[in-house]
């Protein structure tokens, strides 16, 4: 299931459109939305009203951006390939202790190649 988890730029979380049906992605949206709080308070449509409280939806934005700058600076270097981004993304899961957001590092990454 983790291969269907999407993160967007503003730092929210979700589910692939691929993902299952639309009913299993509304019941699944409803627990990271409602139960969990990934996203912060938001409305029914998904629009986020706040962050949480430990700043989730900002820190994972953060990430996002982290390793948008990662890819570009592997493009400017030209550098940027699947072998490069696939070596970077064994490193970071090779140390003892992950980085914290490496999942959204990680999925940013592979989206950029």
């Amino acid at each position: 299931m983790m291969e269907n988890i999407v993160y967007y730029s503003d730092g929210r979380i979700d589910f692939s459109e691929s993902y299952a049906t639309a009913k299993i992605r509304n019941t699944l949206r409803g627990d990271l939305w409602y139960h969990l709080g990934l996203n912060g308070s938001v409305k029914n449509d998904g629009t986020m009203l706040a962050d949480t409280a430990t700043e989730l939806v900002k820190k994972r934005k953060d990430a996002y951006e982290a390793a948008e700058d990662m890819l570009m600076v592997l493009d400017e270097d030209n550098e940027l390939s699947p072998e490069r981004v696939e070596e970077i993304i064994a490193d970071m899961q090779a140390q003892d202790i992950w980085d914290e957001y490496i999942g959204v590092t990680m999925f940013v990454l592979r989206q950029g190649i």
